[in-house]
């Protein structure tokens, strides 16, 4: 037998989250508290997690980590690379003003390597008073003083006797005498220099 009321169930009282028309019912609660009557996750999901989370923490300081040794090194290279390049000019600079004049022994002949060495240091000269003229208009005084010096050195270089036979002699020879070309361009230079 059925009630006056309807098909035999008793009818829920309304509340304020239900909807109190026809329709789909509502979607669960995402708070993250377990609905009662639902299944505890699964114990992989679980497991899961718990390794995950302080796997991930570990790779993640170990590539903090691996960055800042990178950094390291690349800075430790450049400090020693910059180095290295200082003590190479400043070995070089030695060399070349221990080459300006080098000693005369009676017993063997060094005028190939006497002119070779003026040879290098007018270069120096000329070559720094060019960039300086080239690059530095506004230091025209630095300039004529480096050629000045290159100057004075060519005509130190060309004024050896180179008297002895042999390739190194011949070397010399015309060493000297392309000494004489940067010679006059480097006077003309002067000169040009001297009227601005």
């Amino acid at each position: 037998m059925n009630s006056p009321g309807g098909r035999g169930h008793k009818k829920k009282p309304a509340t304020p989250a239900a909807n109190p028309g026809p329709g789909p019912p509502a979607p669960p609660s995402l708070s993250g508290s377990p609905v009662q009557g639902a299944p505890p996750p699964s114990l992989h999901k679980r497991n899961l997690f718990v390794f995950s989370y302080p796997l991930l923490a570990a790779f993640s300081l170990l590539r903090f980590l691996a960055f800042q040794l990178g950094l390291l090194f690349a800075w430790c290279c450049d400090r020693l690379s910059r180095r290295v390049m200082a003590d190479k000019k400043l070995s070089a600079s030695r060399t070349l003003s221990e080459r300006s004049a080098p000693a005369v022994t009676p017993d063997r002949p060094q005028e190939p390597e006497v002119v070779r060495a003026y040879h290098q240091q007018a270069f120096h000269y000329i070559s720094m008073a060019l960039r300086i003229d080239e690059q530095e208009k506004d230091q025209k005084e630095q300039a004529i003083e480096c050629y000045k010096k290159g100057i004075e050195e060519l005509e130190k270089g060309i004024a050896v006797q180179v008297s002895g036979q042999g390739d190194q002699f011949d070397r010399a020879r015309r060493l000297q005498g392309k000494m004489t070309t940067n010679l006059l361009m480097a006077k003309d230079r002067l000169q040009l220099l001297g009227m601005y």
